[in-house]
């Protein structure tokens, strides 16, 4: 993966592993803070899939030209490493809430000794699962508030119920003293919370999300040699084509780059791109436009970007 020359840095991807205790949006100033301090230059950054405080791991930053991909990369599965307590919950089902309900350590082992098979069993049908009800404590918008702050004022409301899919659900271990990993690949949008608060329900027991680290976001690995600490002394910024380097390319002369400027569609023959999402470049290898097919005879821009 190259590394980009600093005008490049302002439309740029960036992996990053997040550490737990600090909040997306302050990894991201941290982030932005460091670049300015070392290229003097001060990028819009945004990311694609927040993580919770309490939460660690894969974190894609996009900054300039690149934050128009954001929704391309936030439809993308994830994969996550959970740690959920037996025996214990918080009204928040994460270890930053007030606990409602705790076991003493004898109940818990006793519990975990006589439903061991029961607990890897309905972990594994998880994958049956395809409607999950979000947490009370959560940014989901319910009548222009979101769903914590109507919960912290002490107000009852009804949560929407998503369309999820969890593609894998497995234990790796199971502790006598209620501590479960277990691992899952999940569709966007599932919460590992909730996950953490239906297992508990289904095996009768308090339960919640102690420890969460994220381990992939689409073909995207936490452990691919380019992600970056976030206090590394050098962060190693990708393009947009490096990254997204399964995409159909389409390089087009400059009479045809003056008429997608415009928004105009031209004559090709999509039956020659395979890619559902395809990049439209100069001859100078900028990305003129983000296109997607609609059939081998349509498309639609997503984006046009200027080539300044």
């Amino acid at each position: 993966m190259k590394k980009e020359s600093h005008k490049d840095l302002l439309n740029s991807i960036l992996f990053l592993n997040k550490p737990s205790g600090i909040t997306s949006a302050e990894a991201i100033q941290k982030v932005r803070e460091n670049i300015k301090r070392k290229f003097h230059i001060n990028p819009k950054i945004g990311h694609t899939g927040t993580l919770d405080k309490f939460a660690e791991g894969l974190l894609i930053l996009l900054s300039g030209k690149a934050t128009s991909f954001s929704e391309y990369f936030l439809k993308k599965n994830k994969t996550y490493l959970a740690e959920i307590i037996i025996g214990k919950q918080t009204d928040t089902l994460d270890p930053e809430g007030n606990i409602i309900e705790e076991w003493d350590k004898e109940t818990i082992k006793d519990f975990i000794l006589k439903n061991k098979e029961d607990i890897i069993k309905e972990i594994h049908n998880f994958i049956y699962q395809t409607e999950q009800t979000p947490p009370e404590y959560s940014a989901i918008k319910i009548a222009g508030k979101r769903a914590s702050d109507w919960t912290r004022e002490g107000k009852t409301i009804e949560l929407p119920v998503k369309k999820i899919q969890i593609y894998q659900s497995e234990v790796i271990q199971i502790f006598d003293d209620g501590r479960i990993i277990a691992k899952f690949h999940v569709s966007s949008g599932t919460y590992i919370r909730s996950i953490a608060r239906d297992l508990g329900k289904n095996i009768h027991a308090p339960a919640y999300l102690n420890r969460l680290q994220r381990i992939s976001i689409g073909k995207w690995s936490l452990f691919d040699p380019y992600v970056c600490k976030i206090d590394s002394p050098y962060y190693i910024f990708s393009s947009i084509l490096d990254i997204l380097d399964d995409w159909g390319k389409l390089v087009v002369s400059i009479e045809w780059e003056k008429k997608i400027q415009h928004g105009q569609k031209l004559p090709i023959d999509l039956s020659m791109i395979p890619e559902e999402n395809f990049f439209f470049i100069n001859r100078k290898n900028k990305i003129l436009a983000w296109a997607k097919k609609i059939d081998d005879k349509n498309y639609i821009y997503k984006k046009v970007f200027t080539t300044e």
